[in-house]
Protein backbone atom coordinates (compact mmCIF):
# COMPACT_ATOMS: atom_id res chain seq x y z
CA UNK A 1 0.00 0.00 0.00
CA UNK A 2 1.13 3.82 -0.62
CA UNK A 3 1.91 5.87 2.38
CA UNK A 4 0.10 8.67 0.29
CA UNK A 5 -2.27 9.63 -2.80
CA UNK A 6 -1.98 13.01 -4.61
CA UNK A 7 -5.25 13.43 -6.09
CA UNK A 8 -6.15 16.08 -8.35
CA UNK A 9 -9.13 16.67 -10.67
CA UNK A 10 -8.90 18.96 -13.71
CA UNK A 11 -11.72 20.72 -16.04
CA UNK A 12 -10.76 22.20 -19.12
CA UNK A 13 -7.27 23.92 -18.01
CA UNK A 14 -4.80 21.91 -19.71
CA UNK A 15 -1.99 23.94 -19.57
CA UNK A 16 -2.69 24.88 -16.11
CA UNK A 17 -3.02 21.39 -14.84
CA UNK A 18 0.51 20.70 -16.90
CA UNK A 19 1.87 22.65 -14.83
CA UNK A 20 0.62 21.57 -11.49
CA UNK A 21 0.96 17.98 -12.59
CA UNK A 22 5.07 18.84 -12.97
CA UNK A 23 5.01 20.09 -9.64
CA UNK A 24 3.38 17.25 -8.26
CA UNK A 25 6.06 14.78 -10.06
CA UNK A 26 8.55 16.52 -8.12
CA UNK A 27 8.14 16.11 -4.90
CA UNK A 28 11.05 15.54 -2.15
CA UNK A 29 8.98 12.64 -0.70
CA UNK A 30 10.11 9.09 -1.54
CA UNK A 31 9.21 8.41 -5.55
CA UNK A 32 7.90 4.65 -4.41
CA UNK A 33 5.62 6.03 -1.74
CA UNK A 34 3.28 8.51 -3.06
CA UNK A 35 0.77 7.91 -6.16
CA UNK A 36 -0.84 10.54 -8.19
CA UNK A 37 -4.37 10.10 -9.17
CA UNK A 38 -5.79 12.26 -11.58
CA UNK A 39 -9.39 12.64 -12.18
CA UNK A 40 -9.89 14.50 -15.58
CA UNK A 41 -13.33 15.93 -17.02
CA UNK A 42 -12.04 17.90 -19.76
CA UNK A 43 -13.31 18.24 -23.73
CA UNK A 44 -10.34 17.23 -24.88
CA UNK A 45 -9.75 14.31 -22.95
CA UNK A 46 -7.88 11.31 -25.11
CA UNK A 47 -6.92 7.62 -24.00
CA UNK A 48 -3.68 8.93 -25.78
CA UNK A 49 -3.04 12.05 -23.72
CA UNK A 50 -4.08 9.87 -20.59
CA UNK A 51 -0.74 7.59 -21.27
CA UNK A 52 1.30 10.64 -21.79
CA UNK A 53 0.88 11.58 -19.08
CA UNK A 54 1.28 8.42 -17.39
CA UNK A 55 4.91 7.74 -19.27
CA UNK A 56 6.25 11.19 -17.69
CA UNK A 57 5.13 9.88 -14.45
CA UNK A 58 6.74 6.28 -15.08
CA UNK A 59 10.42 8.11 -15.99
CA UNK A 60 10.21 9.97 -12.62
CA UNK A 61 9.38 6.32 -10.78
CA UNK A 62 6.24 7.57 -10.02
CA UNK A 63 2.55 5.74 -9.95
CA UNK A 64 -0.12 7.88 -12.01
CA UNK A 65 -3.48 6.77 -12.31
CA UNK A 66 -5.40 8.76 -14.88
CA UNK A 67 -9.00 8.76 -14.90
CA UNK A 68 -11.57 10.41 -17.17
CA UNK A 69 -14.88 10.97 -15.34
CA UNK A 70 -18.21 12.98 -17.29
CA UNK A 71 -18.29 16.50 -15.76
CA UNK A 72 -20.10 16.04 -12.44
CA UNK A 73 -18.79 18.93 -10.50
CA UNK A 74 -15.85 18.87 -8.00
CA UNK A 75 -16.72 16.88 -5.68
CA UNK A 76 -17.89 13.75 -7.34
CA UNK A 77 -14.16 13.67 -9.09
CA UNK A 78 -12.48 13.89 -5.78
CA UNK A 79 -14.99 11.03 -4.52
CA UNK A 80 -13.68 9.34 -7.20
CA UNK A 81 -10.38 10.30 -6.34
CA UNK A 82 -10.53 8.37 -3.11
CA UNK A 83 -12.10 5.43 -4.11
CA UNK A 84 -9.41 4.46 -6.74
CA UNK A 85 -5.94 5.93 -3.75
CA UNK A 86 -3.96 3.08 -2.31
CA UNK A 87 -2.99 6.08 0.14
CA UNK A 88 -3.23 6.11 4.11
CA UNK A 89 -3.42 9.54 3.63
CA UNK A 90 -4.68 11.81 0.43
CA UNK A 91 -3.54 15.24 -0.53
CA UNK A 92 -5.85 17.43 -2.47
CA UNK A 93 -4.80 20.36 -4.81
CA UNK A 94 -6.26 22.03 -7.83
CA UNK A 95 -5.49 22.05 -11.43
CA UNK A 96 -4.41 26.26 -11.29
CA UNK A 97 -1.96 25.62 -7.92
CA UNK A 98 1.71 24.72 -8.56
CA UNK A 99 2.91 22.38 -5.56
CA UNK A 100 6.24 23.51 -3.59
CA UNK A 101 9.02 20.55 -3.77
CA UNK A 102 8.27 19.96 -0.07
CA UNK A 103 4.66 20.54 0.18
CA UNK A 104 3.82 16.07 0.38
CA UNK A 105 6.43 16.23 3.09
CA UNK A 106 4.98 18.62 5.40
CA UNK A 107 1.73 17.99 4.95
CA UNK A 108 2.53 14.55 6.37
CA UNK A 109 4.81 15.10 8.74
CA UNK A 110 1.67 16.95 10.57
CA UNK A 111 0.23 13.37 10.92
CA UNK A 112 1.73 13.02 14.45
CA UNK A 113 -0.84 11.21 16.23
CA UNK A 114 -3.77 8.71 15.66
CA UNK A 115 -6.49 12.12 16.70
CA UNK A 116 -5.14 14.30 13.54
CA UNK A 117 -7.65 13.88 11.31
CA UNK A 118 -6.40 16.39 8.33
CA UNK A 119 -3.65 18.78 6.93
CA UNK A 120 -3.56 22.15 5.41
CA UNK A 121 -0.96 24.36 4.23
CA UNK A 122 0.24 27.83 2.91
CA UNK A 123 -1.54 29.32 0.04
CA UNK A 124 0.75 31.88 -1.83
CA UNK A 125 -0.69 34.01 -4.98
CA UNK A 126 1.79 32.26 -7.69
CA UNK A 127 0.75 35.46 -10.56
CA UNK A 128 1.09 38.99 -9.26
CA UNK A 129 0.04 40.42 -12.31
CA UNK A 130 -3.10 42.10 -13.32
CA UNK A 131 -5.73 41.19 -10.38
CA UNK A 132 -2.95 38.95 -8.45
CA UNK A 133 -1.19 42.48 -7.03
CA UNK A 134 -4.32 43.63 -6.09
CA UNK A 135 -5.38 40.60 -4.09
CA UNK A 136 -3.51 39.34 -0.56
CA UNK A 137 -3.42 35.64 0.60
CA UNK A 138 -5.41 34.43 3.20
CA UNK A 139 -3.87 33.63 6.80
CA UNK A 140 -4.48 30.11 6.59
CA UNK A 141 -2.81 29.37 9.93
CA UNK A 142 -5.95 31.27 11.43
CA UNK A 143 -8.71 29.31 9.06
CA UNK A 144 -7.63 26.15 10.00
CA UNK A 145 -6.66 26.71 14.42
CA UNK A 146 -9.55 29.51 14.96
CA UNK A 147 -12.27 28.32 12.09
CA UNK A 148 -11.28 24.68 11.77
CA UNK A 149 -11.40 25.08 7.78
CA UNK A 150 -8.84 23.07 5.35
CA UNK A 151 -8.79 25.22 1.88
CA UNK A 152 -9.50 22.58 -1.00
CA UNK A 153 -6.36 23.70 -2.70
CA UNK A 154 -4.05 22.60 -0.14
CA UNK A 155 -5.59 19.60 2.13
CA UNK A 156 -4.77 16.35 3.56
CA UNK A 157 -6.96 14.07 5.00
CA UNK A 158 -6.50 10.42 6.42
CA UNK A 159 -8.11 7.92 3.77
CA UNK A 160 -9.79 6.33 6.98
CA UNK A 161 -12.08 9.61 7.93
CA UNK A 162 -12.86 9.75 4.82
CA UNK A 163 -14.24 6.64 4.24
CA UNK A 164 -15.89 6.98 7.57
CA UNK A 165 -17.95 10.22 7.00
CA UNK A 166 -18.56 9.29 3.17
CA UNK A 167 -16.77 11.67 1.38
CA UNK A 168 -17.33 15.26 -0.14
CA UNK A 169 -20.86 15.57 -0.58
CA UNK A 170 -22.03 16.07 -4.51
CA UNK A 171 -24.73 18.52 -3.26
CA UNK A 172 -20.92 21.08 -3.14
CA UNK A 173 -20.24 21.41 -7.22
CA UNK A 174 -18.71 25.14 -6.92
CA UNK A 175 -17.46 25.72 -3.67
CA UNK A 176 -17.38 25.15 0.12
CA UNK A 177 -17.26 21.53 -0.17
CA UNK A 178 -13.74 21.70 1.99
CA UNK A 179 -15.48 23.46 4.60
CA UNK A 180 -18.21 20.81 5.03
CA UNK A 181 -15.66 18.08 4.40
CA UNK A 182 -14.00 20.16 7.57
CA UNK A 183 -17.05 20.42 9.76
CA UNK A 184 -17.78 16.13 9.43
CA UNK A 185 -14.22 15.70 10.38
CA UNK A 186 -14.32 17.59 13.50
CA UNK A 187 -17.98 16.60 14.26
CA UNK A 188 -16.11 12.93 14.48
CA UNK A 189 -14.12 14.42 17.16
CA UNK A 190 -10.56 14.47 15.08
CA UNK A 191 -8.25 17.61 14.73
CA UNK A 192 -6.74 19.55 12.28
CA UNK A 193 -3.43 21.25 12.21
CA UNK A 194 -1.46 23.82 10.22
CA UNK A 195 1.64 23.22 8.11
CA UNK A 196 4.04 26.31 7.87
CA UNK A 197 5.58 24.05 5.44
CA UNK A 198 3.55 23.12 2.88
CA UNK A 199 3.18 25.69 0.25
CA UNK A 200 0.87 25.93 -2.45
CA UNK A 201 0.89 28.73 -5.44
CA UNK A 202 -2.38 29.45 -6.24
CA UNK A 203 -3.20 31.25 -9.66
CA UNK A 204 -5.83 34.15 -9.53
CA UNK A 205 -8.63 34.84 -11.91
CA UNK A 206 -7.06 36.75 -14.82
CA UNK A 207 -9.55 39.23 -15.20
CA UNK A 208 -12.40 40.74 -13.13
CA UNK A 209 -15.00 38.65 -14.75
CA UNK A 210 -13.54 35.58 -13.94
CA UNK A 211 -12.81 36.72 -10.56
CA UNK A 212 -16.49 37.76 -10.14
CA UNK A 213 -18.04 34.43 -11.44
CA UNK A 214 -15.29 32.33 -9.69
CA UNK A 215 -16.56 34.10 -5.92
CA UNK A 216 -20.34 33.69 -7.32
CA UNK A 217 -19.47 30.04 -7.09
CA UNK A 218 -18.64 30.10 -3.78
CA UNK A 219 -21.79 31.87 -2.53
CA UNK A 220 -23.65 28.80 -3.49
CA UNK A 221 -21.39 26.51 -2.06
CA UNK A 222 -21.61 28.55 1.24
CA UNK A 223 -24.99 29.10 0.98
CA UNK A 224 -26.00 24.98 1.06
CA UNK A 225 -23.88 25.00 4.60
CA UNK A 226 -26.76 26.52 6.02
CA UNK A 227 -28.08 23.29 6.78
CA UNK A 228 -25.68 23.10 10.26
CA UNK A 229 -26.83 24.70 13.10
CA UNK A 230 -25.94 28.57 13.74
CA UNK A 231 -23.96 27.39 17.14
CA UNK A 232 -21.69 24.80 15.17
CA UNK A 233 -18.48 26.69 15.41
CA UNK A 234 -19.11 26.16 19.44
CA UNK A 235 -20.27 22.66 19.33
CA UNK A 236 -16.95 21.40 17.54
CA UNK A 237 -13.92 23.61 18.42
Amino acid sequence: MKEVSVVVCTYNRRKMFEKCLESLLNQSYPKDKYEIIVVDSSDDYSENLAEKYKEKARKKGIELKYIYQKPSGLSAARNLGIKNAEGEIICFTDDDCIADRFWVEKLVERFDNERVGGVGGKILIYNQEGLGKYLSSADHYSLINDWSFICGANMAYRRDILEQIGGFDPLFKFGADDVDIAIRSRLRGYTLKYSEGAVIYFRHRPNLRELIRQQYGYGIGFSRLRAYPKNIKKRYR
